[in-house]
C-alpha cells in the first residue's frame, strides 16, 4: 500500500500519479509488443528469412535493454524528468516508422529508435514510482503490471489493426504515445516536495550502495528471465506436440501463463509489503521450478494446464519486488538499479534461449523444460545470499 506523504497527508494525490505512471507504462510497453507484430508482417511482405526476422527482433531487444543502465546512470547524475515522456514518444515514433520503411536496414534503424525509446522511459519512470509510492512494493507491482498489460496488448491490437488497414497505417500507432507523453510530462512536473526529499536522500545514500547484494539480485533476475523466454518459446509447441491440441489451444496456454502472471505480479507486491521482500522470491522460484517439472512429466492435459497456471503465478511473483529490492540495494542510484532490473537482466534470458533450443532439438521439449527447471534453483541460491533491507533509511 502507499505510505503517507511527508506532511501526514492522505496518499490520494499519489494514487492518481501512480495511476498515470502505470498508464504510461502500458503505452510504452505496448510498443515493445507491437514491434514484434509489425516485424512479422514485414517478414511476410518482404520475404525476410528467419535470420532477417531475428535480426530485427535483436535490434529492438538489444537497444531497449543494453542501454538502460547507461541511461539510468545519466538519470542518477542529472535531473532528467523529461526522459520519461521523451522515451514513450520516441518508442511510438520508432514503431510507427517501422511499418512504413522500405529496405531492411531502414527497418533496423526504425527498430533501434523504438528500442531506445522503450529504454529511455524505464529508469526515470521507475524512480518516479519509488518517489510517489513511498518505497512500496505494491506500488511498484502495479507499475510492473502496467508493463505486462501493455506488452500483451501490443500484438493483440496492432496485428488486426494493420491487417485491416495495411502497414501504411502504422503512423496512426503514434497517437497513444503522444497522449502518454503529455500525461506523463504533466505528472512529472507536478511531483511534490517528497520527490526533492527523495533525491536528497539518494545523494546522501550514494556511499551506502550495496553492489554485492545487487549483483546477487541481478543473477536471480537473469535466471528468471531465462525461464520466461524459454516458456514463451516452448509452451505452445509442448501442448500441440505432446497433447495433440490445435494451434489456437496451444496459443491459449501462453495466454493462460501471462494472465496468471498478472495475478502473480500483484500478489508478490502485497506479500512483500506485509511479510518482507524475499518471501515472494522464495515462493515464486520454488513454485516455478516445481511447475516446470510437473509440466515436463504431465501425463494428462488438465495436469499440464494446472502446471501452466502455477508457473505463471510463480514466475511473476518476484517481478515488481525485484525492482524495489534493486532500488533498496542501490539507494543512491535508483534509476541505474531500475535500468538493470527492468532492462538488462530481464533480457539475459534471450541470450540463453538458443542453448535450451539445442537441448529441445536433441533430446525433446520435455528435456528442455527439465533443464529449464534448474534456473529457478540458481535464482534461489542467489536469493539466499541477499541481505535483509531496512526501511529506516527511507523514513
Amino acid at each position: 500500500m502507499l505510505r503517507r506523504s511527508p506532511g501526514g497527508r492522505r496518499p490520494t494525490a499519489r494514487v492518481r500519479r501512480l495511476a498515470v505512471l502505470t498508464g504510461t507504462h502500458i503505452v510504452n510497453d505496448f510498443y515493445q509488443g507491437a514491434t514484434s507484430a509489425i516485424i512479422a508482417l514485414l517478414a511476410v511482405r518482404h520475404g525476410y528469412s528467419y535470420v532477417g526476422v531475428t535480426g530485427l527482433l535483436l535490434a529492438v531487444t538489444a537497444s531497449s535493454s543494453i542501454v538502460q543502465p547507461i541511461l539510468g546512470f545519466l538519470a542518477d547524475r542529472h535531473r532528467t524528468p523529461w526522459m520519461m515522456s521523451a522515451g514513450v514518444l520516441t518508442s511510438g515514433v520508432g514503431c510507427a516508422l517501422l511499418g512504413i520503411t522500405e529496405g531492411y536496414w531502414l527497418s533496423c534503424a526504425a527498430a533501434v529508435v523504438a528500442g531506445l525509446g522503450i529504454a529511455a522511459y524505464h529508469p526515470e519512470s521507475a524512480r518516479a514510482v519509488r518517489e510517489v509510492g513511498g518505497d512500496s512494493a505494491t506500488a511498484m507491482s502495479w507499475f510492473a503490471l502496467g508493463g505486462n498489460v501493455g506488452y500483451t496488448l501490443g500484438p493483440l491490437a496492432a496485428s488486426p489493426f494493420l491487417l485491416w488497414l495495411g502497414l501504411g497505417a502504422s503512423p496512426w500507432l503514434v497517437i497513444p504515445a503522444v497522449g502518454a507523453a503529455i500525461a506523463g510530462g504533466l505528472a512529472m512536473r507536478r511531483r511534490s516536495e517528497w520527490a526533492d526529499r527523495e533525491r536528497a536522500r539518494s545523494n546522501t545514500a550514494w556511499a551506502r550502495d550495496n553492489w554485492r547484494a545487487f549483483g546477487w539480485l541481478t543473477l536471480s533476475i537473469s535466471a528468471r528471465s531465462a525461464v520466461i523466454v524459454g516458456v514463451a518459446s516452448f509452451l505452445p509447441l509442448l501442448f500441440i506436440r505432446e497433447f495433440g491440441v490445435t494451434q489456437q489451444m496451444g496459443s491459449n496456454s501462453l495466454a493462460l501463463f501471462f494472465a496468471a502472471g498478472l495475478i502473480g505480479t500483484l500478489v508478490g507486491g502485497h506479500v512483500a509489503d506485509r511479510w518482507g521482500e524475499t518471501l515472494p522470491l522464495w515462493f515464486g522460484y520454488a513454485a516455478t521450478s516445481t511447475a516446470l517439472v510437473v509440466l515436463a512429466v504431465a501425463p494428462l492435459p488438465w495436469i499440464a494446464w494446472m502446471a501452466v497456471a502455477l508457473l505463471g503465478v510463480g514466475s511473476y511473483l518476484p517481478f515488481g519486488v525485484n525492482v524495489t529490492l534493486g532500488q533498496r540495494y542501490l539507494p543512491g542510484r535508483a534509476a541505474t538499479a531500475s535500468g538493470v532490473t527492468l532492462g538488462l537482466a530481464v533480457s539475459v534470458g534471450g541470450f540463453l534461449a538458443p542453448a535450451f533450443g539445442l537441448i529441445a532439438d536433441g533430446a525433446g521439449l520435455n528435456a528442455a523444460l527439465l533443464t529449464l527447471a534448474i534456473m529457478p534453483i540458481i535464482a534461489m541460491v542467489a536469493v539466499h545470499r541477499l541481505p535483509a533491507v531496512s526501511n529506516d533509511a527511507e523514513k
